[in-house]
């Protein structure tokens, strides 16, 4: 029997401790619990565990013969090229060019694939424009859940119907990226 570890469960769970865990604080302890994990120093450490999970799926896919060499060389190209319709889009006009690619290629690869293609892409995106800091491992944990619910949508749909599951996805994932952000 062979084990098999849920690397997407596990990052999920640990993506939502991380998103809620001053709920589960009395408020005056939450400052000083702050003061020591939310700092760039820490954020920096956070992220670097993302990524880590990220690349750990991608690595597990590969393992289980799921994901050859040409996905995987896919997966860098999307990465980057998200990386750099980051650059073009940043705050134009309100309008976010990377969850279009990032939905997409989610849609036609898969759960994981968009797991890995949205926290990877965020993450090289921040090197490259030098915005690495407190908020970086949250906007890498949403748009790779953002990059997985992608995947998950139903695949029944074709023609308009499935254009207008992406676009209302589109609209949801927007809000809930800004959600979860402020």
């Amino acid at each position: 029997m062979k084990l098999r570890i849920p690397t997407l469960t596990i990052a999920t769970f640990l993506g939502a401790i991380a998103f809620t865990w001053p709920l589960y604080f009395p408020s005056n302890s939450i400052a000083a619990i702050s003061h020591d994990f939310l700092n760039p120093t820490s954020a920096k450490w956070f992220a670097l565990l993302i990524s880590f999970t990220a690349i750990a799926i991608i690595a597990i896919e590969i393992n289980r013969g799921l994901l050859d060499s040409k996905t995987v060389a896919l997966l860098g190209v999307l990465t980057a090229l998200v990386a750099a319709l980051r650059l073009i889009g940043a705050g134009a006009i309100g309008v976010e060019p990377i969850w279009f690619l990032i939905i997409l290629a989610a849609r036609v690869f898969g759960v994981r694939f968009g797991f890995s293609l949205g926290a990877l892409s965020l993450g090289l995106s921040a090197l490259l424009t030098g915005g690495i800091g407190p908020w970086l491992p949250f906007q890498m944990i949403a748009a790779a859940w953002i990059g997985a619910g992608a995947g998950k949508l139903p695949k029944r749909f074709s023609g308009r119907g499935e254009l207008v599951t992406l676009i209302c996805y589109g609209i949801f994932a927007a809000e809930f990226f800004g959600a979860l952000m402020d």
